[in-house]
């Protein structure tokens, strides 16, 4: 009877945490249910080799929703799964839809950023503009700023993305409106919002995406997948597919990482449930980028050379390295 009630009340309580599991894999290279995941249109493609893994983590709990003790305690003592706070994965003020909304649109800012940092790699060139995707419910810009506008300046700036949008906002005084030039339906207007003041951050209320202007066509397929942590595997995807030869030289590599334009790599969430993953599939090179170095350390699994990685080059050099049979204690790994 104590062990039945322990039970029932363990699993009724709800844990402010979530649970990272590994989650699925994808060979950018390859398939998804019988339709390539990058595909080229209007421009010369190559047949390619290998494997560059995207890698995923699993999130068990929402707010909504939260995991029960048992399962956090069983995770607790699983060295495959991680204990998250649950407001580094959900912020605080922010419901669960807008959270998934974000989530699948940086991804598909992602997929355009990893698209025009293979473009600048090989020295296409095209635009970028940027673009508002949609409105926060009780937006800022509700009736000033609409879905299709594109974002000019801000406070006289010249704006390229959210990222850089969201920093300047941030930058502002409290309680002050601040001015950006718009385009709306193809004419400029100069408008003023009043950001509002959310859980310490200050926002427009506006989804923004960089929109380039790209002089042929790469799709990436890659449904019900969320987040811009597979931008340095799909850049690495889409410049293999776009170059003569094959990049990987057939060989198994994993990585993770954003990446923008200019082919900087950033910090992501998870590496360590990434590498189990990579791992498990089989992956023997893993990217990491260098900002989440130190959280790798001690816990790389056996068999996976983990590289430090900051740039698109670095991944280039690492793939050169390992096809040519270069010295791989020569390049920047993740170290105590």
């Amino acid at each position: 009877m104590v062990l039945f009630v322990g039970v029932a009340v363990g699993n009724t309580v709800k844990m402010d945490y979530v649970i990272e599991r590994p989650g699925q894999v994808f060979n950018v290279l390859g398939e998804v249910k019988s339709s390539k995941i990058i595909s080229i249109a209007g421009h010369e493609s190559y047949p390619t080799e290998g494997q560059f893994d995207l890698l995923t983590v699993s999130i068990v709990g929402n707010p909504d929703n939260p995991p029960s003790f048992w399962e956090y305690w069983f995770a607790k003592n699983d060295p495959e799964q991680s204990i998250i706070p649950m407001d580094e994965i959900y912020p605080p003020g922010v419901d669960t839809k807008t959270s998934y909304a974000e989530d699948a649109q940086m991804m598909q800012d992602s997929q355009q950023d990893a698209i025009a940092a293979a473009l600048n790699e090989m020295g296409v060139k095209f635009t970028t503009r940027a673009y508002v995707v949609a409105l926060t419910d009780g937006s800022a810009s509700d009736g000033i700023i609409a879905p299709g506008d594109y974002i000019e300046t801000f406070n006289g700036i010249k704006i390229y993305s959210g990222d850089q949008l969201s920093k300047l906002i941030n930058e502002s005084p409290e309680n002050t409106k601040v001015s950006m030039r718009i385009e709306h339906k193809g004419k400029l207007r100069d408008v003023e919002v009043l950001p509002k003041k959310i859980k310490g951050r200050l926002y427009v209320g506006i989804f923004v995406s960089p929109k380039y202007v790209f002089p042929f066509d790469v799709n990436v397929n890659l449904a019900n997948v969320g987040g811009p942590s597979g931008g340095l595997i799909f850049a690495l995807g889409i410049y293999d597919k776009l170059t003569p030869g094959a990049l990987s030289g057939g060989e198994h590599f994993a990585g993770t990482g954003t990446i923008d334009s200019a082919g900087n790599v950033g910090p992501i969430g998870g590496i360590v449930m990434k590498m189990v993953g990579a791992k498990r599939a089989g992956a023997k090179y893993f990217f990491s980028p260098a900002e989440n170095c130190a959280e790798t350390v001690g816990h790389v699994p056996n068999g996976l050379q983990v590289f430090k990685t900051a740039t698109f080059d670095d991944a280039l050099k690492v793939i050169d390295t390992v096809k040519n049979g270069g010295d791989l204690s020569a390049l920047p790994k993740c170290t105590p």
